[in-house]
C-alpha cells in the first residue's frame, strides 16, 4: 500500500470514528488529521501524539467539543490535557465559550481572571459566580449580570449585595 493510499485510509477511518487515530501511523505535525479526528470525537485528543496534544489549535478544538478534557481523567492517572494547556487562556476561553460549566475545571489562578468568569456568566451558567473571587462577588456589575441570567446566582454574591445592594442596578 502506498503512503498516499495509507493516509487516505487513515483519514476515512478517522472521519468514521475519531479515536481510530490511535491506530494510524502519522507524522507528529499532522494537525489536519488531528482536527478531523477531534471533529468526529473530541476524546480522540487523548490518542494523539504528544506534539499534537501540545498544539494550541488542536487543544482549542478538543475543549470546544468537550470541556471535560480539562479535568482529571476518569480512568487511569493524570490529566487528559497537558498541564501547561490547562492554564492557557485561549484554550480555557474556548472551553468556556462553548461550555460555560468548564469554569469548574479551571486552575485556581485562572478563576481570578475577571474575563474568564464573566464569559462563563454570560454563557448562562448560574453557578459561575460561585467560582469567582471574593472581590468579584462584591462587584455590582458582575453580580447583576449573573442575576440577569438567573436570579439563583445571587446566593453566591457578597452579603452586602444580597441584602439590597443590588437594588440600584435593577
Amino acid at each position: 500500500i502506498t503512503d498516499r493510499k495509507y493516509r487516505e485510509l487513515c483519514r476515512t477511518a478517522v472521519r468514521t470514528h475519531g479515536c481510530a487515530v490511535q491506530h494510524c501511523k502519522y507524522s507528529d505535525d499532522d494537525v489536519e488529521l488531528a482536527l478531523e479526528a477531534i471533529a468526529q470525537n473530541p476524546w480522540a485528543y487523548i490518542h494523539l501524539a504528544q506534539p499534537l496534544q501540545c498544539n494550541v489549535t488542536v487543544a482549542v478544538a478538543a475543549v470546544s467539543g468537550d470541556c471535560r478534557l480539562l479535568g482529571e481523567m476518569q480512568w487511569g492517572r493524570g490529566m487528559a490535557m497537558p498541564r501547561h494547556l490547562r492554564s492557557n487562556k485561549a484554550v480555557l476561553m474556548a472551553a468556556i465559550k462553548h461550555h460555560p460549566k468548564a469554569v469548574r475545571y479551571l486552575p485556581r489562578h485562572m478563576r481570578k481572571d475577571r474575563e474568564v468568569i464573566e464569559l462563563a456568566i454570560k454563557g448562562g451558567w448560574w453557578r459561575a459566580l460561585s467560582y469567582a473571587t471574593k472581590k468579584m462577588k462584591k462587584d455590582p456589575a458582575l453580580v447583576y449580570e449573573a442575576y440577569r441570567h438567573d436570579p439563583k446566582s445571587l446566593r453566591f454574591a457578597s452579603a452586602s449585595l444580597r441584602n439590597g445592594g443590588l437594588a440600584q442596578f435593577m
